[in-house]
């Protein structure tokens, strides 16, 4: 029993560290957000989000590595009934624990959602920009052309016979 209890206190021990990566996450995701939200994305901080997320993805990997191990020991002592009653405290933790990840794997998924979109709009306002730039340089290149040909008189030829 005693073994029992501490792997659940690793299952807990787990889930809370999930838990702090996932607010890394979204703490990523928000600095996302603001370096996409600027005039002209903040290319830096954009990468910085993206290498830090990273991170956290791979250690929720571990993570959830770590927690199937365990749990795969203690499975059938948190799903009997005996057990049930005296780890009770212990499975109720482990139960919001796991609400509370979903919860913020949701607000995850929503956030990526969102910034997803507000770098799709930012592209298609570059490039829109950028077509017009180019539509600009061509409309001064054939206007400098044109203008280069108005003092130009083509050659002349005159018949000389009679």
């Amino acid at each position: 029993m005693d073994r029992d209890s501490d792997y659940i206190k690793i299952l807990i021990e787990s889930l809370n560290k999930k838990v702090e990566v996932l607010d890394g996450i979204l703490k990523e995701n928000e600095k996302q957000k603001s370096a996409v939200s600027e005039e002209k994305i903040n290319d830096a901080l954009f990468e910085e989000t993206l290498d830090n997320k990273e991170k956290y993805i791979n250690e929720l990997n571990n993570l959830d590595v770590g927690f199937e191990t365990v749990y795969n020991r203690v499975r059938d002592v948190l799903h009997d009934e005996e057990s049930k009653s005296i780890y009770g405290e212990q499975i109720r933790q482990l139960k919001d624990l796991i609400g509370r990840i979903t919860d913020k794997t949701l607000e995850i998924q929503r956030q990526e959602k969102s910034n997803e979109q507000l770098v799709m709009k930012k592209l298609a306002k570059e490039r829109s920009e950028i077509t017009q730039v180019r539509n600009a340089r061509k409309a001064a290149s054939d206007y400098y052309k044109s203008m280069n040909r108005v003092n130009y008189i083509d050659p002349q030829f005159m018949d000389r016979k009679q």
